[in-house]
């Protein structure tokens, strides 16, 4: 038998401290990462393709445990805690600009979730230093995904990719000599009543990309050339579009040939989940036909400068995992507002949306404008552009504001709508539901205002619109004035917005309207 060397000791130790490390980084990454992936709901919608986020929520995860085979151990070091200190100060003063500035956008786009990789890097710091922070770049690189941002100018061909599967479909129908007619998405047969549509639902080109962001993990962990890793990734997609053109065809033979009844019983409902299952599980098992395989050790690409580290000194490791466990806790309480935000998807702006009639904007402002018990709302008229002006009378004493909304298909808060000839005392607070309500004091015509500003998100015609409205009235003319309520870190979040911006002011000229309706989402 071969004697234990000290060589051999140091390296089963050094074995020992990958796991230990790796362990520690994927804990302390989920509590961090909780709330978001909590809020986020854990399935691909086929008629929401910015849910394939879900697919990166969990794989991050998984990604993170993949992370082993890079060797790393945690490394001792106060100028690592430092390093991660200073990441976390970045997060958490980007965390407030971007949530005051942004309102209930934030959730919407998922801003949350594009702040991953510094909550990564952070962690990554405390634990294993610069050098484990370089080694972790792929996970950092891939956990940006976990926001629709990016992939939003992907996602608007989402139409046209429908368009080209029902083209696909109808020509390989009349291939098969069979009686059919196409009208845009519409499919229709001489021998049936119906028609078929091949919807996004359909081909959703979210699915698709989501099925790429379940691999690119799975190829981090195979040993192999990049070249052969990337033709793996790309034969994947292929596999699925192939699979689901040839649902599409049975689908739509079976509705020729035995009624849409039986075309939607049988294999419409559930093949789209069969199929997306099915292709992850023959891509792992063809694998080995790339040249990829599994690593033989999670730890053998392990650096020399971590090789016979000894780590007999475990207080000092574990102190280090403590301290980077406190870094994780104070990620999770920051993103703990998060909750209670507002969020209504970025595809609920796109999809369907219809240019409304004055009509209809009216109505949407009136459903957005919420005023106390006691007062009256009356219209002004509205202007060219879609911008309606409102009166807002006070019952009880004849005071009388005003406000001024205009809308947008986009989920992005507008500020002032009108403006006068000067500013002073503006600011923003973040409200319990992360709707941002703004302020300030402006001066027109020798009149100095209260001025208030909110964007909330409405249903106007059938699609979502974002209702930016303006609050004005006369300082110290209008004696309904409100003391704004927020969680204590969006109150601390505000100040702190305020302070970078330049804000002066404490939001005592609130008006209650504005806050009224800036709450009223909840």
């Amino acid at each position: 038998m071969k004697p234990i060397s000290a060589e051999d000791n140091y390296d089963f130790m050094d074995k020992d401290g990958v796991v230990l490390g790796t362990l520690s980084f994927v804990i302390i990454l989920a509590i961090a990462l909780s709330v978001s992936i909590f809020i986020t709901p854990l399935s691909i919608s086929d008629s929401n393709p910015t849910s394939y986020i879900a697919v990166v929520m969990l794989m991050v995860l998984l990604f993170a445990i993949f992370s082993m085979r890079e060797g790393l151990t945690v490394r001792p070091s106060m100028k690592g805690i430092i390093y991660s200190v200073s990441v976390l100060a970045v997060f958490f003063l980007l965390t407030s600009i971007l949530r005051a500035s942004l309102s209930f956008a934030f959730a919407s786009y998922r801003i949350d979730a594009l702040l991953f990789p510094l909550i990564i890097l952070s962690i990554a710091f405390a634990l294993f230093g610069g050098y484990g922070a370089l080694r972790l770049r792929w996970l950092i690189i891939y956990s940006v995904f976990a926001s629709p941002l990016l992939l939003i100018p992907i996602l608007s061909f989402n139409g046209a990719f429908t368009s080209m599967n029902a083209s696909l479909v109808y020509g390989f129908l009349k291939l098969l000599d069979e009686p059919v007619l196409r009208n845009g998405l519409l499919i229709y047969a001489s021998t049936q009543y119906t028609a078929i549509t091949i919807a996004s639902t359909c081909a959703d080109i979210g699915v698709f990309i989501g099925m790429i962001m379940f691999l690119i993990p799975v190829a981090y962990l195979f040993d192999g050339r990049r070249a052969n890793k990337a033709l793996w990734l790309v034969s994947g997609v292929v596999l699925l579009f192939a699979l689901n053109f040839v649902r599409m065809l049975i689908i739509s033979l079976s509705w020729i040939y035995y009624g849409i009844g039986t075309a939607v019983s049988i294999f419409h409902i559930f093949a789209g989940e069969i199929i997306f299952y099915i292709v992850i599980i023959a891509m792992i098992l063809i694998a080995y036909r790339y040249r990829l395989s599994l690593p033989r050790s999670m730890d053998m690409r392990r650096s020399r400068r971590t090789r016979g580290r000894d780590i007999a000194d475990s207080h000092k490791v574990y102190r280090q995992i403590a301290a980077a466990a406190v870094i994780g806790l104070v990620f999770f309480v920051i993103s703990t507002p998060y909750l209670s935000s507002y969020y209504v998807s970025v595809n609920s702006f796109y999809n369907g949306m219809v240019k409304p009639t004055n009509s209809s904007l009216y109505l949407g402002y009136l459903a957005a404008l919420r005023v106390p018990d006691n007062y009256s709302v009356s219209s002004l008229g509205y202007e060219g552009n879609g911008t309606i002006a409102f009166s807002i009378k006070n019952d009880t004493d004849n005071q009388t504001s005003y406000a001024i909304a205009d809308s947008s298909t986009y989920p992005i808060p507008s500020g002032y709508i009108t403006r006068g000839t000067g500013l002073v005392d503006s600011g923003r607070y973040i409200l319990n539901d992360g709707i941002a309500l703004g302020f300030g004091k402006t001066v027109s015509n020798g009149y100095e205002f209260d001025v208030n500003y909110i964007s909330l998100p409405e249903n106007i015609s059938g699609g979502f619109s974002t209702v930016n409205i303006e609050f004005f009235g006369v300082a110290g003319s209008d004696g309904s004035i409100c003391v704004y309520k927020s969680g204590m870190l969006d109150h601390i979040e505000s100040e702190l917005y305020n302070i970078v911006t330049g804000g002066i002011g404490n939001g005592g000229g609130l008006i209650c309207s504005a806050y009224l309706s800036a709450s009223s989402l909840r």
